[in-house]
């Protein structure tokens, strides 16, 4: 088994509304591109090296896809503009329910 640093993982997870909401033919191009579909999924995934305690305390993190992620903490948990409407901490981390898919700019390759 691949050993980690110590740490911990922040997911952020779109519900079903999110998914609904991205057209078919849209979905269909993601999940067919596997490169894509990693960048996309990788984009939703933070690293926490023990750095921070509570992700509100963040103006940004950098998702392990490489690129970064604002979040906002005035009016409630946003990250890139995504309302956090649940949160659940387990072993290795939180996830945070999200309103909308986060995509990673377009073009961009960057990685960690």
């Amino acid at each position: 088994m691949l050993a980690l640093p110590s740490g911990s993982f922040v997911i952020f997870a779109p519900d079903n509304d999110a998914f609904s909401a991205i057209p078919s033919a849209e979905m269909d191009a993601i999940l067919e591109n596997v490169s894509e579909l990693k960048r996309t999924l990788y984009h939703h995934v933070v690293w926490n090296d023990g750095s921070f305690e509570n992700i509100s305390e963040l103006s940004s993190v950098r998702t392990i896809e490489g690129e970064n992620l604002t979040i906002d903490s005035v009016a409630g948990l946003k990250v890139n503009g995504a309302n956090v409407t649940a949160s659940l901490k387990y072993d290795s981390g939180t996830i945070y329910v999200i309103d909308n898919i986060l995509f990673p700019d377009a073009g961009t390759q960057n990685g960690v």
